[in-house]
């Protein structure tokens, strides 16, 4: 698919990486890195006077997708939990001191270390690692298995698709999924751009200009340019996304771009992880499968945008035409809506809590002998009321809300 193109390739611009500070040259071949945290106006302005810097005229779409996907998942162990833990805590042990062992199937290892502090065993399989806590069920309503997606997994049989083999393979295990939280996801889309893209370029067109970043360079050549901290709630990665395949011998990204030379790819890449998703109402797969193109067009519209200096207010000033085809990948994650700001996690904890419910609900009308849904309900609440009665339900109500940060009934509307 190629989206509309723009004049003849462009030449790389002679003022590549001129627009910096503290850039001491460097032998060619020699990687450079910068950081600035200051505004870059009073750099970009001289640059944009004397020498217009256009940016790309030339580019070719390829393709965008969820690229990495982490999640936390809530999982019920069942009564066999003692007897799975223990084979997990012996296979565990196997593998110390060596890079694996295979744990009861061909397509899973066992790994020597897990995952500090909340899960102590590392499954990996070809398409994901499983990591798992110590606890057969979630605790204080935090989850009790993270699972990460590899990115080839994710551009060859998507996010749903590997959710569902995920669920799956936890069934196989001994396990029952209650709830799946996303905790991290970075989405990407790839352009073939000819002439390629220049740190000037970017500092020039970038908005906001202030705001952390930092670029790394190979002699004068971009090769990655960052936007936000490491680690923080969302973070933008354009970078040489051809010659990141090339080191790292990704070499199945040219089959997803259905080219026979990878050359000339450039990606551009967002993170966010779990606060930004919370503050979104992003708590569900179904939530992040409904807001990825809304998402996308948040990320490229009001975290960052390059557009071109043809008003005073930069507000206003017209996007650059590439980046009006990098908004447009948005339609690729699916529907587009607006991504609105939710204050607090009411929606997804009370759906959570339904879920833990329903599911030790089956495990109590085994015990008290109530095959069907009414008599189970019944009988479990009336033993509810009776250990409530004998409590302070509106204390522990109110010492409750107050730990848990919901500051008073207009919190909880928004969940009735």
């Amino acid at each position: 698919m190629q989206f509309d193109n723009h004049g003849e390739p462009e030449r790389p611009l002679d003022v590549k990486g001129s627009a910096r500070s503290g850039d001491t040259g460097g032998e060619p071949g020699s990687p450079q890195r910068a950081e600035q945290s200051e505004s870059l106006e009073g750099m970009a302005s001289p640059v944009t006077r004397h020498a217009p810097i256009s940016g790309p005229e030339d580019w070719e779409f390829l393709g965008a997708n969820v690229d990495s996907l982490d999640l936390g998942v809530f999982v019920d162990w069942g009564e066999g939990w003692d007897q799975f833990s223990a084979e997990l805590a012996e296979a565990k042990e196997a593998a110390a001191g060596r890079k694996d062992v295979r744990f009861r199937t061909d397509d899973c290892l066992m790994l020597p270390k897990g995952k500090a502090p909340a899960y102590q065993w590392h499954l990996q399989y070809r398409e994901f690692h499983l990591f798992i806590g110590k606890s057969g069920q979630p605790r204080n309503a935090s989850p009790n298995v993270f699972v990460s997606i590899n990115a080839r997994a994710l551009w060859q049989f998507g996010m749903d698709s590997m959710v569902d083999t995920i669920a799956t393979v936890i069934r196989e295990l001994g396990g029952k999924v209650l709830l799946v939280k996303p905790s991290r996801v970075d989405l990407a889309a790839d352009f073939r751009i000819s002439a390629g893209l220049s740190e000037a370029f970017l500092q020039a067109s970038r908005v906001p200009q202030r705001g952390k970043n930092e670029s790394y360079r190979d002699g004068n050549t971009l090769e990655t340019f960052y936007l936000g901290q490491r680690g923080a709630p969302k973070m933008l990665r354009i970078y040489d996304k051809a010659l990141e395949v090339a080191k790292s011998e990704k070499t199945w990204m040219s089959d997803i771009w259905d080219l026979e030379e990878c050359r000339d790819v450039w990606r551009v890449e967002f993170q966010v992880r779990r606060p930004f998703l919370k503050e979104r109402g992003i708590n569900s797969i179904d939530d992040l499968r409904e807001n990825l193109g809304g998402m996308w067009q948040y990320l490229t519209t009001d975290f960052f945008s390059l557009r071109l200096r043809d008003n005073p207010n930069v507000s206003r000033c017209s996007m650059h035409p590439f980046w009006s085809d990098v908004q447009r990948a948005a339609g690729k994650f699916g529907e587009v809506h607006s991504l609105a700001r939710i204050e607090q996690e009411s929606i997804a904890d009370a759906n959570w809590y339904v879920a833990h419910i329903a599911g030790c609900l089956l495990g109590y009308a085994v015990r008290r002998r109530k095959p069907t849904l009414d008599a189970a309900l019944k009988d479990v609440a009336r033993g509810v009321i009776r250990y409530w009665r004998k409590r302070d339900f509106e204390g522990e109500y109110r010492n409750r809300s107050i730990r848990d940060g919901y500051r008073g009934d207009d919190d909880f509307k928004m969940a009735a």
